[in-house]
């Protein structure tokens, strides 16, 4: 037998609890493409070294900036 703590929300599968839940996450991933919004799939790698040369580069300090580039 195995016990398994109670789910809030969206189960351990990533689905909904409810049709009505789904349809509205889905709504609003519809309307975040419609507004400019771009899902991608992008390697962890690439996307911190975005990160870092969008919006650290020249806010943290240079030691920071290369154990993140480092990763």
């Amino acid at each position: 037998m195995t016990f398994l703590p109670k789910s809030k929300g969206k189960n351990q599968n990533g689905g909904f609890r409810t049709k009505p839940e789904a349809e509205l996450a889905a709504a609003e991933f519809l309307r975040k493409i419609r507004q400019g919004y771009e899902q991608i799939d992008m390697p962890l790698v690439d996307y911190i070294q975005s990160w870092i040369s969008n919006y650290k580069e020249g806010a943290v300090r240079k030691n920071t900036r290369k154990q993140h580039e480092n990763i």
